[in-house]
């Protein structure tokens, strides 16, 4: 019964209640000859890394035989090559968009299923995807032209309703 503001998600993927989860995107040169199978595994694995090195239990999700969830809410139930804690919970999810050889990737990892604060989460993601694809994260803002392009494109495009329920 609770209005809860929608967003349309440029990578697609199924439906993410944002409640206090750990988001986080990223992108990336995307050859062809990349399957997003691998990257789907890269990419969890890398944030498996950065967990157990923070000594924060997670598995991938392996399972024989993977169907459909029959549902649009990504965290249902997990699929191949997603993160799940010790009971087979799904902890991370994302969504992949390619485009001109560059891919996005958006993630979502549920947080109150871990026992840390979201901010040593994501210092262990960050730290783990650094790890897992050799790459050095840096924290600094945007140069001011592409923080005020971002900016407009928030406010005359992402933030209406015209964008978040087109279907």
């Amino acid at each position: 019964g609770a209005s809860i503001p929608l967003v349309r998600r440029l990578s697609g993927g199924g439906l993410v209640y944002h409640d206090g989860d750990l988001t986080f995107s990223f992108v990336f040169p995307w050859p062809r000859a990349l399957a997003p199978s691998w990257i789907y595994k890269s990419v969890h694995l890398g944030v498996h890394l950065g967990l157990k090195a923070a000594g924060i239990p997670s598995r991938l999700w392996s399972p024989g035989q993977t169907r459909a969830s029959g549902s649009f809410e990504c965290f249902a139930k997990p699929e191949a090559k997603d993160l799940v804690d010790e009971e087979g919970i799904k902890l991370l999810g994302g969504a992949l968009r390619r485009r001109m050889g560059v891919g996005l990737y958006q993630g979502s990892l549920r947080v109150e299923r871990l026992r840390a604060t979201r901010l040593r989460l994501g210092r262990a993601v960050a730290e783990g995807l650094g790890l897992q694809w050799s790459a050095l994260w840096r924290d600094e803002p945007p140069p001011p032209a592409m923080a005020a392009a971002a900016e407009r494109l928030r406010r005359e495009r992402y933030a209406r309703d015209d964008w978040n329920k087109k279907r």
